[in-house]
């Protein structure tokens, strides 16, 4: 399937300190966990390192390509998320400061 939306997340880590323990959270527990849920639409997460970051501003971007319904898809995302969560599989950090979340569909 093609490409039909995207999910663009900016984060940063609370406390700058603990920029790499944030960094390694984001890479190696929640973008595994997001795909291994499977959910339907969702094709590949991926996350970019902010090279003009700074003071209030975020360090990275993630990018979640969906191939179905973007609102669908995310709905799907965010459900199993919180299952995993509830049942213990997976956690959020503590110094996740998620600055903005957006959800686009693909024009044309």
């Amino acid at each position: 399937m093609s490409l039909q939306g995207v999910l663009i997340v900016l984060t940063r880590s609370k406390d700058p300190a603990r920029q790499a323990e944030f960094d390694q959270w984001y890479d190696t527990v929640h973008i595994p966990h997001v795909l291994e849920t499977e959910p339907p639409g969702l094709t590949a997460a991926n996350r970019f390192e902010n090279l003009s970051a700074g003071e209030g501003k975020p360090s990275s971007v993630a990018i979640y390509e969906m191939s179905g319904d973007p609102p669908r898809v995310f709905d799907a995302m965010v459900e199993r998320m919180n299952r995993r969560r509830a049942e213990g599989s997976t956690h959020t950090t503590e110094v996740l400061d998620v600055m903005s979340l957006q959800t686009f569909r693909r024009i044309g």
